[in-house]
């Protein structure tokens, strides 16, 4: 087999040629693409700073600093690569990715579904980081919110990550959304026993515990009569932090329980 030497070092030559003359353009484009990145990193700090400054939630300012980032930056690439490759347009990319870019929406689909929930829900914000929610069949403290999905920790100290179209799209509790939560007690009193007098003394010892807010006062009521009892409904509010409410409604069950201890030696108690 006969090789053409001349022709090879003619090839080599201009492969050289062409590698130094694009040497300018690779060193003007590598600079243009330091200078976007370098932009979108101060968008991206600078996103960051203003949404702690005014915006309600901490990630949502970190996730829209790495949208401008990315887009800054992709911004950069293509902009590099028009510097390198002068015959290069978007356009041209535009139509590699038509049909992979089609195929890879599909493959993605709930990637993209989870982020878009998790954008709406950062500009919505139904809630924030540290508030108590039940979703999805879990409850528990929100630790983050990011774009695919919310962590939050639960009671027994798990971790559990709940996809954003989830809490999007299926019913949600935010136990935290106001400064007060209502618990309630269900007490079955024999008949015989002066329940007026009962409902004052249960009353004045759930008020007397300093945990239970006094705004709303707490109330005892009449819930219920049957052929051999009298049925009444405690309700106090306290604190909306579970650990809190817990405690606290263990007093008040202790609370119940000696008040009622003068007005019958042993009064049916029952709660739900």
């Amino acid at each position: 087999m006969n090789v053409d030497l001349g022709r090879v070092r003619t090839q080599i030559q201009t492969m050289v040629n062409t590698l130094i003359e694009s040497i300018p353009n690779l060193i003007v484009g590598l600079v243009v693409l330091t200078i976007f990145l370098l932009l979108a990193r101060i968008a991206k700090n600078f996103a960051i700073r203003t949404g702690k400054r005014y915006g309600h939630s901490v990630n949502l300012g970190l996730v829209t600093g790495r949208l401008i980032q990315w887009a800054v930056g992709l911004t950069g690439v293509l902009v590099a690569i028009s510097v390198v490759a002068p015959s290069f347009q978007a356009k041209d990319l535009i139509s590699m990715l038509g049909i992979g870019g089609l195929a890879v929406g599909f493959a993605f689909k709930d990637i993209f579904q989870n982020f878009l929930a998790g954008i709406i829900l950062l500009v919505t914000h139904p809630f924030e980081i540290d508030d108590q929610i039940s979703a999805g069949g879990f409850e528990g403290r929100v630790e983050s919110i990011e774009t695919r999905a919310t962590t939050i920790r639960t009671y027994d100290d798990r971790r559990v990550v709940i996809p954003n179209a989830t809490l999007f799209t299926e019913p949600l509790r935010v136990d935290t959304a106001f400064g007060q939560i209502q618990s309630e007690y269900e007490i079955h009193l024999k008949n015989g026993i002066d329940f007026n007098e009962a409902r004052e003394r249960l009353q004045k010892a759930i008020a007397a515990i300093a945990e239970v807010l006094h705004d709303p006062q707490p109330e005892v009521l009449l819930n219920g009569l049957g052929d051999d009892n009298v049925t009444l409904l405690a309700r106090w509010w306290t604190a909306p932090r579970y650990s809190g409410s817990v405690y606290v409604r263990h007093k008040v069950l202790l609370a119940i329980r000696e008040s009622l201890s003068p007005v019958a030696p042993h009064p049916a108690i029952a709660g739900q």
